[in-house]
């Protein structure tokens, strides 16, 4: 499956499902690919939101946060975190 992704998007799953499992989380889910977005500081994700005055390290707090308040994973699945 990850064959057909670009190397940045491997890249990107890497990281949010990392954080699924930092926070004990079963799954990776939109907000995990959200923050893998917005962790790098040179990212695209980051600027965009700079665009809107929307401060990126503003919002991957209040992202961790939530991630690390909920203990199950929620919202839409992108895919399952193994072992």
């Amino acid at each position: 499956m990850y064959a057909l992704f670009t190397t940045m998007a491997r890249e990107v799953v890497v990281v949010a499902t990392d954080e699924a499992r930092i926070a004990g989380h079963a799954c990776v889910a939109a907000e995990h690919l959200l923050l893998a977005l917005l962790l790098p500081p040179d990212a695209d994700a980051a600027r965009v939101l700079a665009g809107f005055d929307a401060p990126a390290e503003q919002i991957s707090a209040d992202l961790l946060r939530r991630i690390h308040a909920d203990r199950e994973c929620r919202g839409l699945v992108a895919t399952w975190v193994t072992s």
